[in-house]
């Protein structure tokens, strides 16, 4: 889990950004090299070079090209890749939707630039009553052996599933706790919600199913 847009002065680590660094650390690691291989390489300092992956800048394409050189790294299909993530994470950062009007956001900016760049979100969410507050009648409800529905999975918690129209693009889990944001990208954890929210779906009742419940609650209210 990652903490969702951290911050250093007037830079912002993206999720994207990250995913770029990451993957490029990896290569540098893999080639025994250290990032002042990288700085000279680039005629950069090591703390630009920290930053890059990091997630903290923009990177530019020759940047990555020259350290593809240096890390060994000629597969088109690799080099390739590293650049679309490039130009995504650029696009990104330069996004001014209606959440730019709203500096205090903090570091759910992020996460609105994502949601508007989604092309499909699934989102789960639900409230428990509290343990202490729970009747007899509500705890046997939750236990799938004592009820027609049961308890869900994913009851613990809410999550969005973002998924992005571009090719290779990983889904992006986004979850709130208390004082903070956590995300997923790609990778078995994404894949862990995505399922959830599959069995999730497939558990719920339909909306003419769904309809008659509600309207006998609403007529108790």
């Amino acid at each position: 889990m990652a903490t969702s847009q951290p911050t250093q002065g007037n830079s912002t680590s993206t999720v994207l950004g990250r995913r770029l660094g990451g993957e490029l650390t990896r290569l540098r690691t893999t080639a025994d090299l250290r990032q002042p291989h990288a700085a000279k390489a680039l005629t950069a300092s090591t703390t630009k070079i920290a930053k890059m992956e990091g997630g903290w800048v923009p990177m530019r394409d020759p940047d990555i090209r020259a350290l593809c050189e240096l890390y060994g790294v000629h597969d088109p299909a690799v080099v390739g890749g590293l650049l679309e993530l490039a130009r995504l994470d650029r696009e990104r950062r330069k996004a001014r939707g209606w959440w730019s009007e709203f500096p205090g956001i903090g570091a759910i900016q992020e996460y609105v630039a994502l949601e508007c760049a989604a092309t499909t979100i699934t989102t789960w969410q639900l409230a428990f009553v509290p343990g202490l507050l729970q009747a007899p009648e509500y705890v046997r409800a939750l236990n799938p052996n004592e009820s027609c529905a049961g308890a869900q999975p994913g009851m613990g918690c809410a999550f969005n599933v973002l998924s992005f129209a571009e090719p290779g693009a990983m889904d992006v889990v986004y979850m709130e706790i208390p004082r903070n944001e956590l995300w997923h990208e790609g990778g078995e954890e994404a894949g862990v919600y995505g399922a959830m929210f599959e069995n999730i779906e497939r558990n719920a009742l339909s909306a003419e199913e769904s309809l008659a419940p509600i309207t006998s609650l609403s007529t108790e209210l």
